[in-house]
């Protein structure tokens, strides 16, 4: 199973399909199914997070990160994340965030292992992703849900690395 819940209060269903919905946007059905069985997905209540762990990062801003945003980790095979461990909308819709960038890391991690970018002394899966970011390089893509007997849709922000993931840009 790659997705491991450590919450009280998240919709395991709501973030399954979620997390599904934005690596269709990056990956074929078989890489999809591939990545699916090879990586773990790991949601853990954000009062959990080791603080220190984050301590040294800033914000392009300068500023350090929030301990109460969420936030994550992607290493070899696996994604962690601190989530506001919460069924409220609004919450829901800044653990999106989070969810969209790790997974732009573990995609292309994923696709292109740890090869570098020409010139450049980090990894591509870091450096296109970061990069993108900061240059606001998005694109909103409406992820539907179902909340009781309605059905809900959530507009998602995710950082622009198609054009790293098309079929048609790899070199295998």
């Amino acid at each position: 199973m790659p997705f491991l819940f450590r919450s009280k209060n998240l919709d395991h269903s709501f973030y399954e399909q979620l997390t599904r919905r934005i690596l269709y946007e990056f990956l074929t059905a078989k890489e999809m199914i591939d990545f699916l069985s090879s990586w773990s997905i790991e949601f853990h209540n954000l009062e959990y997070m080791n603080k220190q762990f984050f301590a040294h990062v800033k914000l392009t801003e300068g500023q350090r990160i929030s301990d109460n945003s969420p936030a994550g980790v992607t290493g070899q095979e696996q994604i962690i994340l601190y989530l506001h461990d919460s069924k409220n909308e609004f919450k829901m819709r800044e653990n999106t965030d989070r969810i969209q960038h790790e997974l732009c890391h573990a995609v292309l991690y994923y696709l292109y292992g740890n090869k570098r970018l020409p010139g450049q002394k980090l990894n591509m899966a870091v450096k296109a992703v970061h990069d993108q970011n900061d240059n606001n390089i998005r694109y909103t893509i409406n992820y539907w849900h179902k909340k009781f007997l309605f059905w809900k849709k959530i507009q998602i922000s995710i950082i622009d690395i198609r054009h790293l993931t098309k079929i048609h840009n790899r070199q295998n």
